[in-house]
């Protein structure tokens, strides 16, 4: 589950969104910028609801995903 989920954020351009932090792959979050969330990425076990559901996110590094729960 740990080697899809470096892939997965490999996969949507290995960095933060807002900052483009990309020193360490492994800390971004997953983050559904739209309503359509089903569960957390990590928090999901079958690798195709994994990569269905990272489908759907962008990345965020744990300092912008904060602050973007808190303004909105």
């Amino acid at each position: 589950k740990k080697e899809l989920l470096y892939k997965l954020r490999q996969k949507l351009g290995g960095r933060c969104v807002k900052c483009e932090y990309d020193k360490e792959v492994r800390i971004l979050q997953f983050h559904h910028p739209n309503k359509d969330k089903k569960d957390n990425v990590t928090n999901l076990q079958t690798p195709a609801f994994i990569i269905s559901e990272a489908k759907k996110c962008i990345l965020l590094c744990p300092n912008c995903h904060a602050i973007t729960h808190l303004t909105k």
